[in-house]
């Protein structure tokens, strides 16, 4: 995750609101931010990490104490970017028996890793670095066997640094059939589509029509100040 505590910063843990056209919220993604010391109150609590005695990992520290804080009941996601998918400190369930979703991380995951998840097969992917749509789907578009379940979401990058190939060829070239033919195949799977990086309305009017969810600075301005118009 490379969100480790900095000594010049406070970390603090936040749920990031993903939501849907009408901006019904569908889902958070739990997220670490660093903030000025003082400056923000965070969802979750990651300040106790050097002191803690459930584990020494970081990741799983904020596996554990996202899903343990946790109310809502909406699905959560959670980055599995531990050495293991989902190791057996984290709690199993929350007070609302919300769904807890686990989303793979990026790079580097194997078969192996996605095994681990058979007891709770709800995972999510992201669009990867080499500009295609995340792992397994690379490739050759197929999916190992054991695999019981397809992705509650696919998540697709936002346009900062490397230009994903979704948003850069697709949805800004402004080739809406394209886009169609890449993703229909798996909506009708009932694969939701997350975007992400929707920092101002023209992102969230640019990317709507291919999106299922939407989360980013502008979509968390308007649900916590209530400020978007349904048009």
């Amino acid at each position: 995750m490379n969100d480790r505590p900095s000594r010049e910063a406070e970390t603090v843990g936040v749920y990031l609101p993903i939501v849907d056209h009408e901006f019904n919220i569908i889902a958070y993604e739990a997220a670490v931010k660093h903030v000025e010391t003082g400056a923000e109150h965070g969802d979750f609590d990651l300040s106790g990490f050097q002191d803690n005695e459930v584990t020494d990992i970081w990741d799983y520290y904020y596996q554990y104490q996202a899903i343990s804080s946790y109310k809502g009941t909406v699905p959560l996601l959670i980055r599995a970017d531990g050495r293991e998918a989902c190791p057996e400190i984290l709690p199993s369930a929350t007070e609302n028996n919300a769904n807890i979703i686990f989303l793979l991380k990026k790079r580097n995951i194997d078969y192996d890793y996605l095994d681990l998840l058979q007891l709770n097969p709800s995972f999510a992917l992201e669009e990867n670095s080499e500009g295609v749509l995340a792992w397994p789907f690379s490739s050759n578009w197929t999916i190992p066997a054991f695999i019981k379940t397809f992705p509650s979401f696919i998540k697709l990058r936002s346009g900062d640094g490397d230009r994903p190939f979704i948003r850069t060829e697709c949805i800004e070239g402004g080739d809406e059939s394209f886009v169609d033919l890449i993703l229909s195949p798996f909506k009708k799977l009932g694969v939701k589509f997350i975007v992400s990086g929707v920092n101002c309305k023209k992102d969230f009017d640019l990317m709507k029509y291919a999106g299922d969810g939407f989360m980013g600075s502008w979509i968390t301005e308007q649900v916590n100040g209530n400020k978007y118009e349904i048009q």
